[in-house]
Parts: structure tokens; sequence; C-alpha cells
């Protein structure tokens, strides 16, 4: 029976900048990423009418500045670090995506890099 060594790796770092903009759009769209209401900052929800807001329950965005100024919203990563931690997750499975063998979301949304360790 062979046995296996697995490498567990946590990366903890300072965020290089405490602010970003990005834009939001309320109907899912391909290469979009969902934003659970409870996670979307005050001051974004309220650019949508009282009644529209009642019904959202999700934002979507894909971490991009749109050309049209109006349509960003500035995000400060110490008050939302929910939004913050999505946008790193997306910026490390961008990075590793075609640099490992596997790379997939597990269950509260990190992401998981396997790597064939080819030394026998």
């Amino acid at each position: 029976m062979s046995s296996q060594k697995l490498i567990l790796n946590v990366l903890q770092f300072s965020h290089p900048v405490t602010k970003k903009s990005f834009h939001f759009i309320a109907e899912k769209k391909e290469g979009y990423f969902p934003i659970k209401k409870e996670e979307i900052p005050e001051h974004l929800l309220n650019k949508y009418p009282a009644e529209r807001r009642a019904k959202l329950h999700k934002l979507y965005t894909n971490f991009q500045e749109d050309t049209d100024p109006i349509l960003n919203t500035e995000i400060d990563f110490e008050t939302s670090p929910s939004i913050a931690k999505h946008y790193y997750n997306y910026l490390i499975y961008n990075y590793f995506k075609d640099k490992v063998d596997l790379i997939k979301s597990n269950f509260i949304h990190d992401n998981e890099i396997w790597i064939t360790h080819t030394k026998i």
C-alpha cells in the first residue's frame, strides 16, 4: 500500500491596496462572479431604487472597471473584507489556472490548487 504525503499551505499577506474600483451589474452574466447582498456595501446598494433593492439577492462583478465611470464603485477592502476575499481568490485563480494540474473552489469558496509531485 502506498502512502501519500499532502502539504497544505495558507497564504497570509497585507493588502497591497486598500481600495479598488469595480463595476457591478444586477443580472447574471458569463464571466461575472456573484456577490451576496449581505456582502455588498450600503453605498453600492443605495445606487438602486428602494423597490429594486428589496428584490436584489446578488450583484455580479468581473472585478474590472468599466469604461463608463458612472458604473464603477470604489470598494474599501478594510470595510468590505468579504469582497476583498472574493477579489484575491479571483486573482489567485487566474494566476494559477494555466500553471497547475487542477484548481477548483472548495466548500468555503477558497481556491484548492493541486500539483502532481513527480519525484518518486
